[in-house]
């Protein structure tokens, strides 16, 4: 079994105005990636924002079922 897991920390000034329109960005910028690249790739995933500072993670691990 796969869990997918999505970290993001929003303490940042990217996140002070508008916090949800810039965990939006974020989120279309892995869905984008999704579409290019599926699954492939290296994980951890590190997140970015608009300024290019890193502030989370995605990741896909394997976990034995049960």
């Amino acid at each position: 079994m796969n869990i997918f897991h999505l970290s993001i920390r929003t303490d940042g000034p990217a996140f002070q105005s508008h916090p949800a329109t810039e965990i939006a960005r974020i989120l279309r910028a892995l869905a984008d990636e999704f579409d290019r690249l599926g699954f492939v790739g290296a994980w951890p995933r590190p997140l970015h924002d608009l300024a290019g500072r890193r502030v989370g993670n995605a990741d896909l691990t394997d976990r034995p079922a049960g």
